[in-house]
């Protein structure tokens, strides 16, 4: 189920941060990322189009479904390291 959604990385960045869920985001929005609060880690997955990675809340725990899905992409992917 969709809690939220968002056109902006910036309003991004701030539900990640709260905990909310995870998002594959572009690797140009890093930095915003992480000083939202946000860990992110990147892929290497030839598939993907563009470089995406995965950002999540360093404070706060994901919920079961976003913990599954992250760990769903995590473990069928490849990561370049464990930040992008």
């Amino acid at each position: 189920n969709i809690l939220a959604e968002t056109s902006t990385f910036g309003t991004l960045g701030q539900i990640i941060a709260k905990g909310l869920g995870c998002a594959i985001v572009p690797r140009l929005c890093r930095q915003l990322m992480r000083s939202k609060g946000c860990v992110c880690i990147g892929f290497s997955q030839p598939d993907f189009a563009k470089r995406v990675g995965v950002i999540m809340s360093k404070r706060s725990n994901l919920s079961v479904p976003a913990e599954a899905f992250c760990k769903h992409l995590l473990e069928n992917n490849k990561t370049t390291t464990t930040s992008f």
